[in-house]
């Protein structure tokens, strides 16, 4: 497999055994531009007993105080719930980044703890409130073997459920498109009143138990070439929420491919010439069947309607002219940087959040403002990893090398329009995180519950879900 991939993805760190169980709102002297060691400092001492844990914590040892240990390097982040079948259970999958030929993929299980209620029976826990989860024990269900790091990965956004029994689909890039099937069984939830042990995990006549089995059903590549030690790398994907038939997947090597996964073995559906360089990310627009935008090497951020793949939108490049803003909208000074992340909106459709290859700043742009940033976020110290856009909220989350993880409110893009039709004499404040703690190792990567209740936290061989109280 070509390694020029491997960018992409942040260096392994090991992880501080000290974590904090949920995100603060920060303090005012914030609109002051406190510094953010300040605000650290005060998250970490809001850390619950039991989620302190030994760095070299098992990962056969009971996973405890939301924090999962694997035996490996993690990268790849995803997190989802069981749904009706169980009452605040989760499902986590991730993926390890080993520099060999030895990478695994990961699936857990996430039983919640719960905050005892008094007068509502079952030892005052109130297991049926998914807010009165406390914290999360994690257990590894299944797992399945790979040749390379996973790039990406993501389950189905239209995951079924039957009673005591799914069967799921998750996908992931490497040297290509796989799509796996995982099935569980699970003892204790069924049609079967669920009870509360004071362990705080369910039971039925007996301790709750599941079991899973990951199985890859698809392996898909539309190169020529099939040897897979020659492939170009994958870079990214995404899953279309509106029509979960349709996968779009990038390459270095400039192309864009999506994906009809429910036909027969996998179909091409199309296949275009997407940016001058190697594309890094690639995502629908919320909402959108059939509306993508892309990222790349050469500096810019592309927008494609499938209707008609013969023209595109180029909403940002970078350039000198960029590159000479100033105040809050400017960007990086070096011109030309590779553009390597992106995430649309699920509050706004019209806004989109873009990463710069090793960079502290996160770039917002509109849709509806194309040539021009609305606006760039800086109080992070070091490279920018991950970001992700709260379910259903205007809330940004994004993780850094600096082992910062912040939470911006977004409502105040609504003030914002791009500098050169701004007025000069009009200023508009730096918009600033509202949450966050220190996660005490770099994050390489995050991600939301669906419900937004919780951020998981990813950086060396550990997974931290904290509770978001915003």
């Amino acid at each position: 497999m070509n390694r020029s991939n491997r960018s992409l993805i942040p260096k392994r760190s090991s992880i501080a055994s000290e974590r904090p169980s949920s995100l603060l709102k920060h303090p005012s002297a914030i609109l002051a531009r406190v510094a953010l060691h300040q605000k650290s400092a005060a998250v970490i001492e809001r850390k619950v007993a039991d989620n302190t844990s030994d760095s070299s914590h098992d990962e056969g040892d009971d996973q405890i105080g939301s924090c999962f240990t694997s035996r490996f390097p993690l990268y790849g982040l995803d997190w989802t719930d069981l749904g009706e079948s169980g009452p605040g259970t989760a499902r986590i999958a991730t993926s390890s980044y080993r520099e060999d030929y030895k990478n695994y993929i990961e699936v857990i299980h996430g039983m919640p703890l719960f905050a005892e209620t008094p007068g509502n029976g079952n030892n005052g826990a109130d297991y049926k409130n998914k807010a009165n989860i406390t914290a999360w024990k994690f257990d590894k269900v299944a797992s399945a073997a790979v040749r390379y790091p996973v790039t990406r990965l993501q389950w189905d956004p239209s995951m079924r459920y039957k009673a005591g029994f799914s069967i799921d689909r998750l996908a992931t890039t490497s040297e290509c498109l796989r799509i796996y099937e995982y099935e569980t069984e699970a003892e204790g939830m069924g049609n079967n009143t669920i009870t509360e042990n004071s362990g705080n995990r369910y039971e039925n006549n007996g301790e709750f138990k599941t079991y899973g089995n990951l199985t890859e059903k698809l392996c898909l590549s539309n190169s020529k070439i099939k040897d897979f030690n020659r492939m170009a790398p994958l870079t990214s994907f995404d899953w279309n929420l509106v029509d979960p038939r349709l996968i779009i997947t990038c390459s270095i090597d400039t192309t864009c491919t999506l994906w009809d996964v429910n036909r027969g073995s996998g179909v091409t559906k199309a296949q275009l010439i997407a940016h001058d360089n190697e594309v890094y990310d690639v995502k629908f627009i919320s909402g959108e069947k059939n509306i993508f935008v892309s990222t790349s090497k050469d500096g810019s951020v592309r927008l494609f309607d499938l209707r008609d793949l013969e023209h595109s939108t180029i909403v940002f490049e970078e350039s000198p002219a960029t590159n000479n803003l100033h105040t809050t909208t400017s960007v990086s000074e070096t011109a030309s940087h590779p553009l390597v992340r992106l995430a649309p909106s699920h509050y706004d459709a019209d806004h989109i959040a873009v990463l710069e290859a090793n960079s502290s700043q996160i770039i917002i742009l509109d849709l509806r403002y194309p040539g021009q940033p609305l606006t760039t976020l800086n109080s992070h110290k070091s490279a920018v990893n991950s970001i992700q856009w709260h379910p259903r909220k205007n809330l940004l989350a994004s993780g850094s090398d600096d082992s910062e993880v912040l939470i911006w409110d977004m409502d105040r893009l609504s003030d914002y329009k791009p500098h050169a039709i701004r007025r000069a004499n009009k200023s508009i404040d730096p918009i600033i995180p509202v949450a966050g703690y220190n996660a005490g190792v770099e994050v390489n990567n995050i991600c939301w519950d669906p419900s937004g209740d919780w951020v998981a936290q990813l950086g060396g061989k550990k997974i931290q879900a904290v509770k978001n109280e915003i």
